[in-house]
């Protein structure tokens, strides 16, 4: 009997995950076809061929769902463009950051105008668990820019912490405008980016990294 219990929870674990791939994708294709409000979880279990009840053992609510997709996908695209960072110097490594991001949300637009949306709104719990994940992705900017500042490149006496939100803000800025249709095409949102970024290194970029 024991024996047999390593291959029997294999079967189990690989049924568990064949049920969360079906739930993802059936999650996506519903919350970028008919938008957030408009998709049921019973819609959702019924595309995922699933009862309800067992949808609800995985997510509870759908901004459970929507909030583990994010943090699937965006988690992935964070791992790659921290993996493939340029060495120096910190505006390359800015912009590098920044342009993986808009390539993750131009796969599917519509999908990404739900993240955008919906994530800024949830309630405490969930809402809590998207802070927490923003603020570790800008603490890994902020290293980078204290980074900078311990190579010269970026001049002392500011604080790391304010430039990481101010860069990050003029990125939010820029992506909402984009995926909100005020700004048409991304290439024209990713060089207003690349402006921004440079009026606000001008004043503090050393001398020598300018030359």
């Amino acid at each position: 009997m024991l024996r047999n219990e390593p291959a029997h929870e294999t079967r189990r674990g690989r049924i568990k995950l064949d049920k969360l791939a079906r739930i993802e994708k059936a999650g996506r294709a519903l919350f970028a076809r008919r938008g957030f409000d408009a998709t049921t979880t019973r819609a959702i279990a019924e595309r995922a061929d699933i009862g309800s009840g067992t949808l609800f053992l995985y997510f509870p609510k759908k901004e459970d769902l929507l909030v583990h997709l994010f943090h699937r996908d965006i988690g992935a695209v964070e791992q790659e463009m921290f993996a493939s960072l340029p060495a120096r110097p910190l505006r390359a490594q800015l912009l590098h950051i920044f342009d993986a991001l808009y390539a993750y949300y131009a796969r599917d637009p519509a999908l990404s105008r739900v993240f955008i949306k919906e994530l800024l709104f949830l309630d405490t719990p969930r809402r809590d668990r998207v802070t927490a994940f923003t603020l570790d992705f800008l603490q890994r900017i902020v290293a980078l820019i204290e980074a900078a500042q311990g190579r010269g490149e970026i001049v002392g006496g500011l604080q790391p912490r304010q430039l990481a939100y101010s860069a990050f803000g003029l990125y939010c800025f820029t992506l909402i405008n984009w995926l909100g249709g005020v700004i048409e095409e991304r290439e024209v949102a990713r060089a207003q980016l690349r402006a921004s970024l440079d009026l606000l290194l001008a004043g503090l970029t050393t001398r020598e990294t300018k030359r």
